[in-house]
């Protein structure tokens, strides 16, 4: 009678796995692929020393199974030369979890910009701790990387830098199977109103006034007459539709052409960062500027483009670590303004600044839905389709502020 196939996994046993000598005390489970002699209790596998060394993998055991079976750390964990110290290097964690970013990245499940975090902050972890083994680290090893590397940080960069380092660990040590270092208690994140008063700080006074962003745009128009290879007429579209629509780099490099109406004056396409829905309306200085952009790449390579706004040579305005949109930005932004200051991103906390000020029915809704915020509020799911007066009466509320002498002549035509 044929023998039924055994399904086989990282802790099958192998054909050529070595016997435990000691089975009158305890039996041991040898995993050839992990170099390591393990244990099973309570439905997770510890991991006691390596193959070659039973003698010591038994002393491991006996030192640390009565903490294991009281749920109780174990002591030789902190011991950095302990005989339980597994022999897979954090490298080979860290990597583990790095293809696993990559394939999530493929699949569609994770923005590139959350992969490039990912492998920065692996980047400073394999430098400091890479070529220890996992078993060895411990919470002493995590807090000197945490002053070392990023202690000058502020609250919310280092709480930012401790999740992505647990979290680059962690899914490699459940990746491979190891058991995972004990981070202690000295590497977690600042207190939450530590970050919550670096916030607030940060944020105060990060928004453009109406005169630095009118000057800006009549850089772009005076440059735009003069002869030269520089592309004025993308820079102006770039900044209406941030002051526009909230939008930041990233997003309107990556608009879509199939997904903005430029006749009727909408773009509608969901936010790559939070896949929230998104609506945006269009000013007509904002049509105006995209197709004037748009009309100088007619007979290139970019025309074919599906974005909507490209490079002349029809690539993406951002690719990886180059914004071209910022470099754009702070060319018009230096020879605008005699004391340049802020960020492309500022038009994103201007327009949510001057659009709360909007005494317009359901405006919250109507900010989220133009910025791309999830919508958090259990009303707000029930929502199936939110009228689009709104979300235009939002929108002009910010043109009007920008432009007070169009409102006030709209104001007198009606």
């Amino acid at each position: 009678m044929p023998q039924a196939n055994k399904k086989h996994n990282l802790h099958t046993p192998a054909d050529d796995a070595p016997v435990w000598p000691f089975p009158e005390i305890v039996r041991l489970t040898p995993i050839v692929r992990l170099n390591q002699w393990t244990k099973k209790h309570a439905g997770k596998r510890y991991y006691f020393g390596t193959l070659d060394d039973p003698a010591a993998a038994l002393q491991c055991w006996r030192l640390d199974w009565p903490a294991i079976t009281a749920g109780e750390p174990r002591p030789t964990r902190s011991t950095a030369g302990r005989p339980g110290t597994p022999g897979c290097q954090l490298r080979r964690v860290i990597a583990a979890h790095l293809e696993s970013v990559a394939r999530r990245v493929r699949r569609g499940e994770l923005a590139p910009r959350t992969a490039r975090e990912y492998d920065e902050i692996a980047a400073v972890v394999d430098d400091e701790l890479g070529s220890r083994p996992v078993g060895a680290l411990g919470p002493v090893d995590f807090e000197k990387l945490l002053d070392g590397r990023w202690g000058d940080l502020a609250p919310d960069s280092r709480r930012k830098r401790v999740t992505l380092t647990k979290a680059i660990i962690r899914g490699g040590c459940d990746l491979l199977e190891v058991e995972p270092p004990n981070f202690g208690k000295g590497f977690k994140s600042p207190p939450q109103k530590l970050i919550r008063r670096q916030r607030r700080e940060s944020v105060a006074g990060k928004h453009f006034e109406r005169w630095e962003i009118r000057r800006m745009l009549a850089r772009c128009d005076a440059q735009s007459r003069e002869p030269g290879p520089a592309d004025w007429a993308t820079s102006k579209a770039c900044i209406l539709l941030a002051i526009n629509g909230a939008l930041g780099q990233s997003e309107i490099a990556t608009l879509r052409a199939d997904r903005c109406d430029l006749g009727g004056g909408w773009i509608d396409q969901d936010r790559t960062k939070t896949d929230a829905e998104r609506r945006v309306p269009l000013w007509p200085e904002t049509v105006a500027a995209i197709k004037a952009a748009r009309a100088s790449r007619r007979g290139t390579p970019a025309a074919r483009s599906p974005l909507l706004l490209t490079t002349k040579a029809g690539g993406p305005l951002v690719h990886g670590k180059t914004d071209g949109i910022d470099l754009r930005f702070t060319r018009i932004r230096d020879g605008a303004l005699a004391r340049p200051r802020g960020s492309f991103y500022w038009f994103r906390h201007t327009w949510i600044t001057v659009s709360t000020t909007a005494a317009v029915p359901a405006a919250e809704h109507a900010r989220k839905i133009i910025c791309g915020h999830v919508l958090t509020d259990v009303h707000d799911r029930y929502v199936s389709e939110f009228p689009a007066d709104m979300l235009r009466a939002v929108s002009d509320h910010v043109r009007a502020w920008l432009w007070p002498n169009l409102a006030r002549q709209g104001a007198a035509d009606s």
